[in-house]
């Protein structure tokens, strides 16, 4: 299987991305220490939000999702929570949006209010995890607009970005094991931050 930052890569060249995300040098210092911090920050268990700073952000809401975003229901099966979000084009400007979907996106009711203090750790796990599968859409849906500034059709870039999405957090899954592989999941915390930090560097935004 190739390396998680190599998929990346070749999604960026299938999404049609203009400028590749590269390792990046001569920044300034504060932004350098905070790639550095995405890059060894394993002891860390909180992701970083970058806000886009849009008034009409790429992705709804800009910021990470938190359990009270997700409706609570009594499930049974191995699932403890589903992160499902909705894509949309907009022509004027041509760009696309990802919004969270408030009504197909669920928790189970003993993940959010653990009745065993011993079980809150594994709340926030579970929500972290779900943060990601957020950021994972909202990273493609960054990507994509930045393609669009150079022209393209919006209906056609929300139906590779949603094929891309799925195919993307199947992956992300399938890596983490839902989140019960820490190594892995760390792996694809630092990944995708990093790519958020990157392209918004390359927007001259996020700081």
């Amino acid at each position: 299987m190739l390396p998680l930052h190599v998929r990346l890569c070749l999604l960026n060249i299938k999404l049609g991305i203009s400028e590749p995300l590269k390792p990046f040098s001569g920044l300034p210092l504060s932004i350098f220490l905070l790639c550095l911090a995405f890059s060894v920050s394993g002891c860390s268990r909180s992701l970083h939000w970058i806000h886009e700073g849009e008034e009409v952000p790429s992705c709804i809401p800009d910021r990470l999702p938190t359990w009270e975003d997700y409706s609570r229901q009594d499930r049974h099966g191995k699932e403890s929570a589903i992160t499902a979000v909705l894509f949309y084009p907009k022509h004027s400007p041509p760009k696309i949006q990802m919004r969270f979907d408030y009504q197909r996106s669920w928790v189970k009711a003993s993940i959010v209010d653990p009745w065993n203090p011993e079980l809150v750790g594994e709340s926030k796990r579970i929500l972290l995890h779900e943060q990601l599968h957020f950021m994972i859409s909202c990273l493609l849906t960054r990507q994509a607009n930045q393609t669009l500034q150079n022209g393209g059709d919006p209906l056609e870039m929300v139906k590779l970005v949603k094929a891309a999405a799925k195919r993307l957090n199947l992956q992300y899954d399938k890596d983490t094991n839902h989140g019960l592989n820490t190594e892995a999941q760390l792996d694809w915390e630092r990944e995708i931050q990093e790519q958020l930090l990157k392209l918004s560097i390359i927007q001259g935004r996020g700081f």
